[in-house]
C-alpha cells in the first residue's frame, strides 16, 4: 500500500498558498441559520481547523478529538474538498470558502445533511509558546514550575 504524502518540501505554495494555511480557532458556528454556542460539553462542534502547505487539514473538535483530512483548495472557486486519506469510496466534503480580512475566513457547507456556517480567525504565529520564548536546549529551570 502505498502512502500519499502530498507535495514535496519546497511546494508548499501549489496548495491553497498562503491566504488559507495556518492554525484556525472557531469563533462562530451557525447551524441551518441558528447561531450554536461553542461549549466544550458538545464535542461534534469544532475548536480548531489547520491547513497546513502541504495538503493537510485537521479538525479539532471540543473534546479535542482530531479529525484528519486530504484537502483540495481552488483558489478561483473558493472551494475546499475534504477526502478521508484512506476511504476513497466515502463522498468527500464540500466547503465554500470566503477571506473577508487576512485574520478571518468563513466556510460555507454541510455537515450530516445539515447546511452549516462557520466563523475562524487566524491564531497569531507568535502566539505559540516555541516561538514566543524560543527554544532551549537546556533550560535552567524547568518551564512548567
Amino acid at each position: 500500500m502505498e502512502r500519499d504524502r502530498g507535495p514535496a518540501l519546497g511546494e508548499d505554495k501549489a496548495f491553497g498558498g498562503p491566504s488559507i494555511q495556518g492554525l484556525w480557532r472557531v469563533e462562530r458556528f451557525e447551524r441551518d441559520g441558528v447561531e450554536v454556542p461553542l461549549l466544550a460539553d458538545r464535542p461534534e462542534l469544532w475548536r480548531r481547523v489547520s491547513i497546513s502547505p502541504y495538503g493537510w487539514i485537521t479538525i479539532r473538535r471540543m473534546d479535542d478529538a482530531s479529525e484528519r483530512f486530504r484537502g483540495e483548495v481552488d483558489e478561483a472557486a473558493s472551494t475546499l474538498l475534504l477526502r478521508i486519506p484512506s476511504k476513497n469510496d466515502v463522498e468527500p466534503r464540500h466547503l465554500i470558502w470566503a477571506h473577508p480580512s487576512p485574520d478571518v475566513l468563513t466556510l460555507d457547507g454541510s455537515e450530516a445533511g445539515v447546511h452549516c456556517d462557520w466563523v475562524l480567525r487566524r491564531v497569531p504565529e507568535g502566539s505559540f509558546l516555541l516561538t514566543n520564548r524560543g527554544f532551549h536546549w537546556v533550560n535552567e529551570a524547568p518551564l512548567n514550575r
